[in-house]
């Protein structure tokens, strides 16, 4: 099935047709991703700046290649709803913000989409 087929607002009964990633695989990635800036944050300065170096991993990685360290890891991959493409840099930010947030990326819908992918058109997929 290719984008133009796809209707993101169907919701479950349209099918999306890639499958979504589990709240265990992406628990699994978020704290691979924060081991891993808590590591370059006492690396190079001290664990205070652990959630900028969080912030700037994830944004930058999503926003380059579709997928943190931790979310390449488990086989995790953050694309646009509308293009099944990589996530837009501007989109990858906002997303990641709100993540930091927590309570968006916790709430989800039927299809197991956070309020963090529904605000940025985006999902995480499994690949």
């Amino acid at each position: 099935m290719d984008s133009a087929e796809f209707d993101p607002e169907a919701g479950e009964d349209g099918g999306f047709p890639l499958p979504i990633a589990s709240n265990w695989r992406r628990a699994q990635a978020i704290t691979i991703d924060w081991i891993g800036s808590l590591f370059v944050a006492t690396l190079l300065l001290e664990s205070s700046w652990t959630l900028f170096f969080f912030f700037f991993q994830v944004a930058i990685l999503t926003a380059l290649t579709g997928s943190s360290a931790g979310q390449r890891l488990r086989g995790i991959r953050i694309i646009d709803v509308n293009t099944l493409q990589n996530i837009a840099p501007l989109g990858a930010l906002i997303r990641t913000f709100l993540i930091m947030l927590v309570i968006p990326a916790v709430v989800q819908n039927k299809e197991g989409r956070g309020l963090h992918d529904l605000a940025t058109k985006s999902a995480a997929v499994r690949f």
